[in-house]
């Protein structure tokens, strides 16, 4: 990124909170998109954060993002939901499903939400630091559009596949969010727009041979993390987000803005024990963990989720880094649509 390319958190609001209303978004929903894109450029989560500005705005833009999406509850009970969301804004009906998910564990004590028929809903970390604020731990799942190939194939099936697990705690929640891939699609895409190497181990090329070159990757497969095991969770991320609720699988999803199905988890800990209890057990295992002799070519030891942490800290004093090409869409994206520009520090 051009370091001198950065902006206040606060401008970055302000600036998309104006394009996507000028789009034609209402304000709850411009309220969620901005908030996910904004909070994840600050924890440094650069691939999902404001780079997929210009995604989420042109989708809208040219109607492949339903704006007024109508929410159709295909399934209720006490603790769980199937919620078709009508293919609306991803951050949007994603929020929409967390918050019932929430409502649901605060009364039973886990709270399960299926949504299906969504666009691109970024970040699954956002989803699940939504959940910890209330003294709840998170499990999320997404399928995307196929890229993947089964352990030991070299064709698509699955898509990237995130999980993600979040966990309350005092110092700062933790917090897992991975692709069920060696590396993320958007990293790899990233590498491509850079003119960067991915690498090796990451993908195959359409010939099923192993490659460094993005471009390859991208009209190859990428391959699952960890052999047979990312395999399995890469299978299981398919089940939670699409098979459960009878959403669309990674092998006939289609466009940029396509996600075959989320799943969000809520789990109220006071339910299963008194939360001041859980709190003093989570600082022990930071102390121990932290206590761990430091491997060879590491400077310190690191709870998930506490780069993030420590990422967002220096961001909110310094500004976010833009990279060259979201800057250049800011800039044609302000003139188009008659708003004031975003400015850089």
């Amino acid at each position: 990124m051009d370091s001198h390319l950065v902006v206040k958190s606060e401008d970055l609001r302000s600036f998309l909170t104006r394009a996507f209303t000028k789009v034609g978004l209402a304000k709850p929903q411009t309220d969620a998109v901005v908030d996910l894109l904004v909070v994840t450029s600050l924890r440094g989560v650069d691939t999902h954060g404001l780079s997929l500005a210009e995604r989420y705005l042109e989708g809208v833009k040219h109607g492949n993002i339903n704006s007024r999406p109508k929410l159709k509850v295909l399934k209720d009970r006490p603790s769980t939901a199937t919620i078709d969301a009508d293919r609306g804004l991803g951050a949007f009906v994603a929020t929409k499903a967390t918050e019932l998910a929430i409502k649901k564990a605060k009364r039973t004590g886990i709270g399960a939400v299926s949504l299906i028929n969504l666009t691109h809903c970024g970040a699954l970390s956002y989803y699940g630091l939504l959940v910890t604020k209330q003294k709840m731990a998170a499990v999320a799942f997404t399928n995307s559009s196929k890229i993947a190939p089964p352990w030991g194939g070299s064709s698509r099936v699955f898509g990237t596949n995130p999980i993600c697990y979040t966990f309350p705690s005092s110092s700062g929640e933790v917090v897992l969010d991975i692709a069920t891939t060696q590396g993320a699609g958007r990293k790899v895409e990233i590498a491509k727009r850079d003119g960067k190497q991915i690498p090796m181990g990451w993908a195959l090329d359409r010939m099923g041979h192993p490659t460094t070159d993005p471009e390859e990757a991208m009209n190859g497969v990428l391959l699952p993390f960890g052999g047979h095991k990312g395999y399995g969770l890469m299978f299981a991320s398919e089940f939670y987000s699409a098979i459960l609720g009878g959403g669309v699988m990674s092998y006939d999803g289609g466009d940029r803005y396509y996600q075959g199905g989320f799943f969000i988890q809520a789990i109220d800990i006071g339910a299963f024990r008194d939360y001041s209890g859980y709190l003093d057990d989570m600082k022990k295992v930071a102390k121990r963990v932290r206590a761990s002799k430091v491997a060879d070519g590491f400077d310190r030891i690191y709870l998930p989720g506490e780069p993030e942490i420590l990422t967002m800290a220096k961001r909110r004093k310094e500004g976010i880094p833009v990279d060259a090409e979201s800057w250049s869409y800011f800039e044609k994206a302000a003139k188009e649509l008659g708003i004031a520009p975003l400015q850089r520090i």
